[in-house]
């Protein structure tokens, strides 16, 4: 749903800062010089130059790294000469400190969908064209928030998923209110394969934006930020664990196909407090954590608003 989030933002008028893309001289790569290299002072943003010409980040040579370890999901890798699953295993290489303690605890096994070689892939492919440093630095942050936001021990206990009825699933006990103000459906999550992919049909038109501001700002309301992001979190890691499985049945990478539904949809929708203090840390979540969910996004009954706004961006 990045791609609805995205459209929520461009249907306010606001223009969408791109997130950050890192690059430094693979020279300085070493094994023992991973984390160094990941410090914050030692990058600088790619320019347009940069990655017109490809001088950073795609293939990198590596040769300090040593052996490079082996993928479990060589089969999701694209069919383009073996670039992506090289690509890959220096991705792993140079996560490699990050990944010990995962698997010393089990955590792989306990949570395959978020620990597995797959969701690293995912990671990957945000970059376009490939970067592998950006895509290790974006997986960095993105183990990052998974424990500052207690994710693993937390959120994902709530996950229990009734095969007999997908839907139950997004209504998560304590964080369903949020539901009632942003309904979403999901249909076919257990179809997969020979061009079928799991639909989810977002209703923005009725996205209750003004009523879950309100009840944000209020100090007495059971609905907070906290809760909003920990409820779209939710869906995600959700919506991931069901993409894994439907990967794994099909031996191909499966991604949502998503229906915006925008009948209904009026300006008074995107007001200034939720644009800044609503939209844009769902934007920086969904961004962030959860790259290449979906697959194609179809847009329907969409207001004229919509067109003029896009051609603005």
């Amino acid at each position: 749903m990045l791609c609805a989030t995205t459209l929520l933002a461009i249907v306010a008028l606001r223009r969408i800062t791109p997130a950050a893309c890192f690059s430094i001289d693979e020279r300085d790569i070493t094994s023992a010089g991973v984390e160094i290299i990941f410090s914050r002072n030692l990058w600088r943003p790619i320019t347009k130059k940069d990655k017109k010409d490809k001088l950073h980040g795609d293939l990198l040579p590596l040769d300090g790294l040593g052996e490079l370890p082996q993928v479990d999901c060589a089969w999701a890798c694209a069919a383009d000469g073996g670039d992506e699953l090289l690509g890959l295993r220096q991705m792993k290489k140079l996560l490699e400190s990050d990944l010990k303690p995962i698997y010393e605890s089990n955590l792989d096994v306990d949570f395959p969908d978020v620990y597995s070689d797959l969701r690293l892939l995912r990671f990957l492919r945000k970059d376009k064209p490939r970067n592998i440093l950006s895509s290790v630095y974006r997986y960095k942050s993105f183990l990052q928030f998974r424990k500052e936001s207690n994710v693993d021990e937390g959120i994902r206990k709530r996950l229990e998923i009734d095969s007999r009825n997908d839907t139950k699933m997004f209504k998560p006990r304590g964080l369903d209110q949020v539901s009632t103000y942003f309904p979403i459906y999901f249909d076919r999550l257990n179809e997969f394969g020979n061009g079928t992919m799991p639909t989810v049909t977002l209703n923005i038109g009725l996205f209750d934006t003004k009523r879950l501001s309100s009840l944000i700002q209020s100090s007495d309301s059971s609905v907070s930020l906290q809760t909003f992001l920990e409820y779209w979190t939710f869906v995600y890691e959700a919506i991931h664990l069901q993409l894994y499985h439907a990967s794994l049945a099909a031996g191909e990478m499966a991604f949502l196909d998503e229906i915006c539904d925008l009948s209904g949809l009026s300006l008074w929708q995107f007001g200034p407090y939720f644009v800044k203090n609503i939209l844009k840390p769902w934007l920086d979540l969904t961004q962030s954590n959860y790259p290449e969910t979906t697959r194609k996004i179809i847009v329907k009954n969409a207001p004229s608003i919509v067109g003029f706004a896009w051609n603005l961006v």
